[in-house]
């Protein structure tokens, strides 16, 4: 099951070839191979199903894992073979990228390719070796536990983390290239498209690609856990298996840890590239920090934030970013930054021989001490945003001086070691040289060197030598002495700093009274000025509701009266409805009565235009309605008969259906009517004409007096009794004998009720005829008829009554 480990990339690069077609073929060809024998969906549907009826489920679930493990591991040489034979392919051809770019666009790909290649083939081996004899498609893989601890531990390991690493800390920076890239480039867009319709790309981009790699390390240890979890505990693949898991934990976990300092090396580099080319910052050494040390530098970033930094009571927010040794105070200007200058202080501090004291009195607040420089050190008062913030930043900036500090201690001491190799290597040299020349071994061991009486140069040397290393004692003791003094004086200053603070929030205490008592004054006046403004305000409310007052007094008599006018509406309208209801019934009565004249009319009445009819004498006239008559002449001539259209005149009725309607409107507004003046005979006569119907109403002075305006020349009806008896009144009225023929005066036909189509009891409008004053007796009613009509009833008396 041996493989030999992955080294450089020795096949020929597949942008190599020159025939696409051909490329796309071996390239296809080669998928193919990866992925044979592992079509199915399952373990379980590629082998014989009777050689599953053997198996437990547990051990089913085991292989279908497995099973998937290789599976996704074909899938992902693939996504890494499609990336360098597809995309990288076409991007090359095309020379629509510089190849710089297209480097960092596909970085770390080629070593993944070789170290994921060697993985499958350890796998694909453990099947193999798993198959039965005589029938390959059915295998069981027992062991893989080794696969995995090889693959995560060990160099190749240390590789994956490596490679992982690199590309994972760079694939956004590539995602980001690509993507700016072909947003401004329609060629690049087009190539873009053209290669998303390949069929072994299956429509994905490089962005989809790329992401597909980096979540890849993390599906191996779902995988393992569900192995552990159909394996029996307290078992060697138990334990096994949990130790391969630990190793990809650990893998996964570098890098991280990776992807995590690269990422702060881009976030510096950014810091970098928005600093202000001019300027420039120096630390209280006299060193300077540039523009390009922060793009180009080894530096790591650490942390950073908000904070404001305080001097001499001026406080200035600054953009604190604390780098692997320095701490720089940068200022957001226009979306740049520039080292923030206050006090004439250096902006950056250097991390060594950095003290971090706590703000007395101040939870929010540190000092930080750079005790590096000569003579007095320099102070920074740096307030945070909260108080959980002001102890994050102490920590991390204690932690931060540690680790520069034990950098250079151990660098001391890599020195130390240094020089002391150099010293024994040179005295066995001298030794080695002396046994040469002498053919002895040196007198002395170690270091010290003893001479003959007469080398006194040497003696010399060994004595100065030996001052030199009192002095330097003593130098190192003035050195110490001259720390404890730097201690003290440090002490003296913080002392004397907080006492400096305290007077500091004395004078801002007094200030904040001062100004808490000028707020007070002004909130006085300010509380007078708002009661007057209630006051008035309160006036013109007072006054905006008397006048409300008024008019809801107004608005409530307006109501009354608008209620008073509705009443009297609805009684109107309630009167209006009764004579309407009237009206119809009127209406009906009076079609009834059309209806009996039409009858009557056809029975009784003759044709009268027919000219073969005699005409009889008035004289054989009998009837009791010779009142108010003398006899007739003998020499008397009957009135002659007018034509047709001046007896026959049809006068027009005017409609009279509201006649009746009484209203508040019509009757202020009405003419005041022409009434015919009856006298009260009449009209009692005419009620009791209206109760019974009687012949002996022809013999009764107050009957109706009917105008028969018009009639067709057919008429044919039988004429009631009070109609004949009109025709007899109005006979005798034309008649010489007559009372008003005898007195002389010219008395104007009496009073009549026009039957127009029907009887009707309302006179007519045409029909305004008054009395003549001269006459003391009332004229009787007489009935206007057609003068064929009247002849006709002077030959037929006895049809009367």
């Amino acid at each position: 099951m041996t493989a030999t480990p992955p080294q450089k990339h020795q096949n020929q690069p597949l942008s190599s070839y020159s025939n696409t077609n051909s490329h796309y073929t071996l390239l296809q060809l080669e998928l193919e191979a990866d992925a044979q024998n592992l079509v199915a969906d399952s373990w379980s549907l590629t082998v014989d199903q009777n050689y599953l009826k053997n198996l437990s489920k547990e051990e089913i679930k085991r292989q279908d894992i497995i099973y998937e493990l290789i599976k996704t591991e074909v899938h992902l040489v693939h996504t890494l073979k499609i990336l360098l034979g597809v995309f990288m392919h076409e991007l090359r051809q095309s020379q629509l990228i510089e190849e710089g770019r297209l480097k960092r666009l596909f970085l770390g790909i080629e070593s993944l390719l070789v170290v994921h290649e060697y993985f499958l083939k350890c796998l694909k081996m453990c099947r193999n070796q798993s198959q039965e004899e005589g029938n390959p498609i059915n295998y069981q893989i027992s062991q893989i536990t080794d696969v995995l601890i090889s693959q995560f531990s060990g160099s190749i390991g240390d590789q994956m983390v490596d490679f992982y690493g690199m590309f994972c800390g760079h694939r956004l920076e590539a995602d980001h290239i690509y993507k700016d890239l072909i947003q401004n480039n329609k060629r690049l867009q087009a190539l873009d498209r053209k290669i998303r319709q390949l069929p072994l790309v299956r429509r994905l981009g490089i962005s989809d690609c790329l992401l597909l790699v980096t979540q890849r390390i993390t599906k191996y240890p779902v995988l393992v856990e569900r192995l552990l979890q159909n394996i029996d505990a307290d078992t060697d693949d138990h334990r096994s298996l949990s130790e391969a898991l630990e190793c990809i934990k650990n893998t996964i976990a570098q890098v991280n840890a990776q992807v995590k300092d690269y990422e702060k090396a881009a976030r510096v580099r950014e810091i970098g590239y928005r600093l202000e080319p001019k300027s420039v910052g120096r630390l209280n050494g006299g060193e300077v920090i540039r523009r390009e040390d922060l793009i180009q530098g080894n530096r790591k970033l650490v942390h950073e934030g908000a904070v404001t930094w305080k001097s001499s009571g001026k406080q200035k927010d600054v953009h604190a970013v604390l780098l692997s040794d320095v701490l720089l105070l940068l200022q957001e200007k226009d979306q740049k930054f520039v080292f923030a200058a206050v006090d004439n202080k250096p902006p950056v501090i250097s991390l060594e021989r950095l003290i971090v004291r706590e703000v007395a009195m101040e939870e929010k607040a540190i000092f930080l001490i750079c005790a590096r420089t000569v003579g007095l050190p320099e102070m920074y008062e740096i307030h945070m945003g909260s108080r959980e913030e002001r102890i994050m930043w102490e920590a991390i900036l204690r932690e931060a001086a540690f680790v520069v500090f034990c950098c250079s201690s151990v660098h001391l001491k890599e020195r130390d070691d240094r020089i002391k190799d150099s010293l024994t290597e040179k005295q066995q040299l001298f030794a080695a040289l002396y046994k040469h020349v002498t053919g002895q071994e040196t007198p002395c061991d170690g270091l010290h060197l003893v001479g003959s009486a007469n080398d006194l140069q040497q003696r010399e040397m060994l004595l100065n030598s030996a001052i030199g290393e009192g002095e330097g004692a003593t130098e190192m003791e003035s050195q110490n002495q001259r720390a404890a003094t730097f201690s003290n004086a440090l002490y003296e200053y913080e002392k004397q700093r907080s006492l400096e603070k305290q007077r500091e929030e004395l004078n801002s205490l007094s200030k904040q009274q001062a100004q808490l008592r000028e707020e007070q004054q002004h909130w006085e006046k300010e509380k007078e000025r708002l009661r007057r403004q209630m006051e008035v305000q309160e006036a013109q409310l007072k006054q905006k509701e008397e006048e409300c007052r008024k008019l809801e007094e107004k608005l409530s008599e307006e109501k009354a009266e608008l209620d008073v006018l509705k009443k009297e509406y609805q009684q109107d309208l309630e009167r209006l409805r009764e004579t309407t209801r009237s009206l119809g019934k009127e209406k009906e009565r009076l079609e009834h009565d059309k209806e009996r004249l039409d009858k009557f009319k056809k029975k009784f009445m003759p044709s009268y235009d027919d000219p073969t009819q005699e005409i009889q004498s008035p004289s054989t006239l009998t009837s009791p309605l010779q009142l108010y008559t003398k006899p007739l002449d003998s020499l008397e001539i009957p009135p002659k008969v007018p034509p047709r259209r001046e007896s026959i005149c049809i006068h027009p009725a005017k409609p009279s259906l509201l006649s009746n309607l009484v209203s508040t409107t019509n009757q202020a507004l009405k003419p005041a009517p022409m009434q015919q003046q009856i006298p009260t005979k009449l009209a009692k006569e005419k009620d009791k004409f209206s109760k019974k119907k009687t012949h002996k109403r022809a013999q009764s002075a107050g009957q109706e007096i009917v105008c028969i305006s018009s009639e067709p020349p057919g008429l044919s009806a039988k004429l009631s009794p009070h109609v004949l008896c009109g025709l007899q009144l109005n006979f005798q009225y034309n008649h010489p004998g007559y009372p008003h023929h005898q007195t002389g005066h010219s008395c104007p036909p009496p009073s009549r009720m026009c039957l127009d189509k029907g009887l009707s009891h309302q006179p007519a409008p045409d029909c305004k005829s008054r009395l003549p004053t001269g006459l003391c007796a009332e004229p009787p009613p007489v009935l206007c008829l057609h003068p064929r009509l009247q002849f006709h009833l002077q030959q037929q008396p006895h049809q009367v009554c």
